[in-house]
């Protein structure tokens, strides 16, 4: 399972899935040849975040939306942990 995936937006779940069943591969065949079922999940035991959209020119992103912690900075600005920001996580390979 990959955890903290409420720190991606849903549209990347899938890359983040694909990259822990590459990364489990070979303990993933061990398991399927002695007859053990493996499935690869992305999940949050606990969801911190929301997802929205921000336009930037012609472009619309997935962002995800959060309160930093108090003394937390983001590109430059220092969050007072009551404001909230959206932030574009980036693309998975």
């Amino acid at each position: 399972a990959a955890t903290k995936a409420d720190h991606l937006h849903h549209e990347s779940h899938d890359r983040l899935q694909a990259i822990v069943r590459r990364l489990t591969d070979r303990a993933v065949a061990r398991a399927n040849f002695s007859g053990a079922a493996v499935d690869v999940v992305a999940m949050a035991a606990v969801r911190s975040t929301r997802e929205g959209t921000v336009k930037q020119g012609r472009e619309t992103l997935p962002v995800i939306i959060g309160t930093p912690l108090k003394g937390e900075t983001i590109n430059g600005e220092t969050f007072d942990g009551k404001a909230e920001t959206a932030i574009f996580p980036g693309d998975l390979p």
